[in-house]
């Protein structure tokens, strides 16, 4: 009889560690995915960064220079978002700024850095796809029996999702400059 009771303790502590194992896992899949996330948005700003040192050389005003994202590993998908939406808007603000001038439009720097903010807001959006497979496969892990009876005392919970729509590419030229 002991040997049965210490048999089920030690298969229901092999159970509990290859659980907390395969969720930690999971976790790390969702941190890397986000991780990722938060590097094209960096990279998405340094293409703004450069487009806006572009327009002062070209005599646009431009507003104060613009914050860094604070999103990293750890960020909600709400402060993603909120940094993706503040970047876009001050990336299209610029944008409709050069269509003012036509030298700006005409300088292969300008187009090269709108290319960049476009290819860097697909990036965004794939890596948000990714962020989303891997929360949603930590959440339906989280969700199963027995798993979700021991999963909160580990000191996991659900994810929320990223709700990222793909950004509409930037106007890089003007009507006149692609009748040419």
């Amino acid at each position: 009889m002991e040997f049965a009771i210490i048999a089920l303790l030690l298969l229901v502590v092999v159970w509990v560690v290859h659980t907390r194992r395969t969720l930690c896992e999971l976790s790390d899949n969702v941190s890397t995915a986000m991780s990722q996330v938060c590097l094209q948005l960096s990279a998405r700003f340094r293409a703004l960064t450069a487009l806006r040192e572009l327009a002062k050389f070209h005599g646009l005003p431009v507003p104060a220079d613009y914050a860094l994202p604070h999103v990293d590993a750890r960020s909600t998908p709400a402060q993603v978002l909120a940094q993706e939406q503040q970047l876009a808007a001050a990336l299209h603000s610029l944008v409709d700024e050069a269509q003012t001038v036509p030298a700006m439009l005409a300088d292969p720097a300008y187009r090269r850095c709108v290319e960049a903010a476009d290819c860097y807001s697909r990036m965004i959006f794939t890596s948000s796809m990714i962020y989303n497979d891997s929360v949603s496969r930590l959440n339906h892990a989280l969700q199963r029996m027995p798993t979700r009876l021991i999963a909160g005392a580990l000191g996991f919970s659900v994810r929320e999702y990223l709700e990222l729509a793909p950004d509409a590419p930037v106007r890089t030229l003007s009507p006149q400059t692609q009748a040419s």
